[in-house]
């Protein structure tokens, strides 16, 4: 959820009408009419949750949210459902996360961020899930889409632009090393 401090949040006159604006913009999904304050606080978690666990570092993950609901801002064309919106919203999310994977002072920096989504009071719960987050970063994406955002294989496969048999192999080698990291870890039989 979006919340703003607005004790230390110091705001122009013109950057405020922008928020504003910004806040009573209108989308159509599926011929109906959503505020985008709406989507904001409905699909805000999901982008950043996505950008976390793909880039471990909460500023970067704050940037590619402000990035990816800019872009929505400024798009124009009318979204078919619910379902439509949120891939796009990943489709954005997951270019910029390359985007960043890509820059060359990413590669060469050691990330020293505290923040942890994955704080958990269940030790089962959060081993598994730092399991993922070592996971390689292809893994590790098709493992959050399917089962952190309970997309199918098909889905995934038209958000990353790939064959749903090449997504259903990577996730099975996913499965398999995730299999074989806990089993070290616990020596499950």
């Amino acid at each position: 959820m979006v919340s703003i401090d607005r004790d230390r949040l110091v705001l122009s006159t013109d950057n405020f009408k922008l928020i504003q604006m910004m806040m009573e913009k209108i989308m159509k999904v599926n011929g109906l009419e959503i505020s985008f304050d709406n989507i904001m606080k409905k699909h805000y978690g999901m982008v950043y949750h996505l950008a976390y666990t793909q880039l471990n570092n909460s500023h970067n993950a704050d940037d590619i949210c402000q990035e990816v609901f800019m872009s929505l801002y400024g798009y124009d064309k009318v979204f078919n459902s619910e379902e439509h919106l949120k891939a796009w919203l990943l489709r954005v999310a997951i270019n910029r996360c390359r985007k960043i994977w890509n820059n060359k002072w990413y590669k060469y920096v050691v990330c020293t961020d505290n923040i942890d989504i994955y704080e958990s009071h269940d030790r089962y719960k959060s081993e598994i899930e730092y399991a993922v987050k070592e996971l390689p970063k292809k893994y590790r994406m098709l493992i959050h889409l399917y089962y952190y955002e309970d997309l199918s294989i098909k889905e995934i496969a038209d958000i990353v632009h790939q064959k749903e048999s090449t997504i259903a192999s990577a996730l099975d080698r996913a499965r398999k090393i995730l299999r074989s990291k806990l089993k070290e870890d616990y020596d499950f039989e």
